[in-house]
């Protein structure tokens, strides 16, 4: 029994606010809204990378503070929901910051076979392949730290 899919477009699955999108897949029950986070901060260094033409810094603070200042100004609920009440979607903006120039290799590989199996999807049509858009959140790996209040000044952060 065949069944056909229908998905949006590339642009508004990328633009449109993601908000209670059912093509945003939950790959981690553990972290519910993570995937909401995600996708706005990659919209943001997609923003951050059109206009400085490089990716931001590995734990350089000023770039961070850019890249969640374009992530608010990309996402109008996000200056008095996300950010300003919930520091953990604000820590968790800040390693998405410090950490966008790495690669991790493990992760490589499991994206590798993540795509792979989704081609085999495809192309047999056997199972149902991943709706549209799925961000996969491997913050855990990354060292802890502490937001400092002076983090959050644009002052401090030329410092650094």
């Amino acid at each position: 029994m065949s069944k056909t899919f229908k998905f949006k477009s590339f642009e508004d699955a990328l633009v449109k606010e993601p908000k209670h999108d059912a093509n945003l897949q939950i790959p981690d029950f553990e972290k519910l809204g993570h995937t909401e986070v995600s996708h706005v901060l990659f919209r943001a260094l997609d923003a951050f990378l059109a206009k400085n033409k490089r990716m931001p810094e590995a734990w350089h603070v000023a770039d961070a503070l850019e890249l969640i200042n374009l992530a608010k100004d990309l996402h109008e609920s996000w200056k008095k929901d996300k950010f300003d009440d919930i520091k953990h979607e604000l820590k968790l903006a800040f390693q998405f910051a410090f950490t966008a120039r790495g690669t991790f290799n493990p992760l490589c590989a499991f994206f590798g076979g993540f795509v792979a199996q989704e081609i085999v999807k495809a192309v047999t049509g056997k199972f149902s392949p991943c709706a549209q858009i799925m961000y996969y959140n491997t913050n855990e790996v990354i060292p802890e730290f502490e937001i400092k209040e002076e983090f959050l000044t644009t002052e401090s952060a030329a410092f650094t």
